[in-house]
């Protein structure tokens, strides 16, 4: 999701290690204030508070995840707790559906390259959705483009609409994702942010130190859904493409595993 030479000098001078969906390392130097109240409303959807910025319309959450304030505002689900398998949003693509997929033209070849990659993972397993890369933005389902300045993760997406649609965005952070990272590295986290566009969340959800480390945390499936996806493991999948973070300095990639073609399967 070859070989490259991965990790710039500017990441050896700055003594960083980098995770594709953890804004540890990529932190704006000026976090805007976000009250108890959204932190609150946050919870009860059953995502993580920790490290929460403001971010265009919304805020970003568990450093690659962008909610809406409608979202945001929505009726938490019953809780309840979860295992080590992988799991979906109440939100799915209708399927069959072609998705378009734009590359806007001021990323680096390697993040369109990359791109391609990912797609080419998910059009391998057989699925009914096809991904397509068109050269113009009008007519997209998904906008692949740069991010804001202050943005803390590599890159972050959504979750699918209501009405069966595929989350619009998925945001870059040029200053990581360039030619000099490794390319199947990026792959493997553009196949992740795809994954979120069409309904899946990160395996590891209900507790991110299973891939990110620090303080483990449960706070259930939330309005946005956890639902457990029939036949894959009750084991942690310590290889999974949704897992919430991909050591990304370390040339990690991350192809689909059994688990998760299973789910692929399952649910497209």
């Amino acid at each position: 999701m070859k070989e490259h030479l991965i990790v710039p000098l500017l990441f050896f001078f700055l003594g960083v290690v980098l995770y594709s969906c953890s804004n540890e390392e990529f932190s704006p130097q000026n976090e805007n204030f976000v009250s108890q109240e959204i932190l609150d409303k946050i919870s009860t959807l059953g995502l993580s508070t920790e490290g929460v910025i403001q971010y265009e319309d919304g805020f970003l959450v568990e450093g690659d995840i962008h909610l809406t304030e409608e979202e945001l505002f929505s009726v938490p689900s019953e809780y309840r707790v979860p295992q080590e398998e992988q799991y979906r949003t109440f939100n799915l693509v209708k399927s069959p559906r072609t998705i378009k997929v734009w590359v806007a033209d001021n990323l680096d070849p390697e993040v369109i390259e990359a791109t391609d990659i990912a797609m080419q993972r998910y059009n391998d397993e057989g699925l009914e959705l096809e991904f397509v890369r068109i050269d113009k933005k009008g007519g997209a389902d998904i906008e692949v483009r740069a991010a804001l300045p202050n943005f803390g993760a590599l890159a972050a997406a959504g979750f699918p609409t209501r009405t069966g649609k595929p989350y619009k965005y998925i945001r870059v952070n040029t200053r990581a994702m360039n030619s000099n990272a490794n390319l199947l590295t990026m792959a493997s986290v553009m196949a992740h942010e795809i994954g979120h566009c069409i309904g899946f969340r990160h395996t590891d959800w209900f507790n991110r130190s299973i891939s990110c480390g620090g303080f483990p945390a449960n706070e259930g499936e939330g309005s946005i859904g956890a639902v457990h996806i029939p036949g894959t493991p009750t084991g942690a999948d310590l290889s999974s493409f949704m897992l919430s973070c991909i050591p990304f300095s370390q040339g990690v990639d991350r192809p689909f595993t059994t688990a998760d073609k299973v789910a692929l399967d399952y649910l497209y």
